[in-house]
């Protein structure tokens, strides 16, 4: 039975965790692996945690963990009255990735989200967009991101 949940991000650091994490990089990678290795600052994490400016949405396929989806919560730099929630990282395993499961665990998200936010992004790589969901929801397109690497 598949589950959404809002998980303390305590479990953000599980070896459970960590296994999925693993397989998203190697799936994804946001970068050339071989120049820029992964290297998160967990301490930058676990402040934000303890700070209550994270959180950790996952979904689960009978209490096994298939995907996440990592929220980073502040005030708009630009408009300091508005509170924001900025995705950092969502991934769930591509065999889910069929029918509505992503498009289900994404609503469930945004909806918890609206309860205590005023703006919601999300960002994905342009190579594994789901745009179609996105727009859905009622999300726009606000913005492009260009990387460069040096």
């Amino acid at each position: 039975m598949i589950t959404f949940q809002k998980e303390s991000y305590t479990k953000f650091f599980s070896k459970e965790f960590m296994e999925l994490y693993k397989l998203h990089w190697e799936e994804i990678g946001a970068f050339d692996k071989q120049k820029i290795k992964l290297l998160p600052n967990w301490d930058v994490y676990r402040a934000m945690g303890r700070q209550g400016n994270l959180i950790t949405f996952t979904i689960r396929d009978s209490e096994i963990l298939i995907g996440y989806n990592i929220f980073i919560i502040t005030n708009h730099h630009h408009y300091r009255n508005t509170s924001l929630a900025e995705n950092d990282i969502l991934y769930l395993k591509p065999e889910y990735r069929k029918g509505f499961t992503g498009y289900k665990f994404l609503n469930y998200c945004v909806e918890e989200l609206k309860k205590i936010v005023d703006v919601i992004t999300l960002s994905m790589k342009a190579e594994y967009s789901f745009e179609p969901i996105v727009k859905r929801l009622g999300f726009k397109l606000t913005d492009y991101k260009f990387t460069l690497e040096t």
